[in-house]
């Protein structure tokens, strides 16, 4: 019999309102999950992908990535694309209370900074145009976090330590970059503000 392992992945709901992160064995436990942290009561519903509404069944759960989005189709419900297609991590700054399933399987919690960063190379590993619209916040987190310590976790799910450490160089050059810029506005600013505020000859 095959060893089963944990897999950690987003589950929403069709309207992308509720996000839960959830670790499940096999296919029979997300479905028992996804019943109670969603409160269905039983009720059918489908598993697909969020990104493009590709039925999720048992076969193709085993092939499903960790960390991928998923979502529920209740009955009387479609799947609809995204407004706006953007990683998650984009909306997340140092509060970091965004939605990442962890391996604990704890929801509706704040992730550690070290697992949200994890969380980015992840997402930037399948998107690296991404980096470019990191927010300062975001940037000094990849720029700062020890690389050795996060590839060598359990949650760090077979990141390229070369890639990664391509992208914390781009981040360091971009958040220098960035600083500067948000430097030089700050003091354009006051400069505008003093000459508002002298008094004339």
């Amino acid at each position: 019999m095959a060893a089963t392992s944990k897999k950690p992945v987003r589950v929403w709901s069709c309207d992308r309102k509720l996000r839960y992160g959830i670790v499940a064995e096999s296919w029979q436990q997300l479905h028992e999950k996804i019943d109670s942290k969603f409160s269905l009561g039983g009720e059918d519903f489908s598993v697909v992908l969020e990104e493009d509404g590709t039925l999720v069944d048992e076969s193709f759960w085993e092939s499903v990535e960790a960390q991928k989005r998923l979502m529920i189709v209740r009955k009387n419900e479609r799947w609809q694309p995204a407004p706006v297609p953007i990683p998650n991590f984009l909306s997340c700054s140092k509060d970091l209370t965004c939605d990442v399933a962890d391996t604990s399987d704890t929801t509706d919690a704040p992730p550690s900074v070290a697992h949200h960063t994890i969380h980015m190379f992840i997402e930037l590993q399948n998107n690296p145009a991404a980096l470019a619209l990191l927010n300062l916040d975001n940037l000094e987190l990849i720029k700062d976090i020890d690389l050795d310590e996060i590839l060598n976790s359990e949650g760090s799910y077979g990141l390229d330590k070369e890639f990664c450490k391509k992208i914390q160089d781009m981040s360091i050059e971009l958040y220098v970059k960035r600083r500067t810029e948000s430097e030089a506005m700050e003091y354009i600013n006051l400069l505008k503000e003093s000459q508002v505020t002298m008094p004339k000859p």
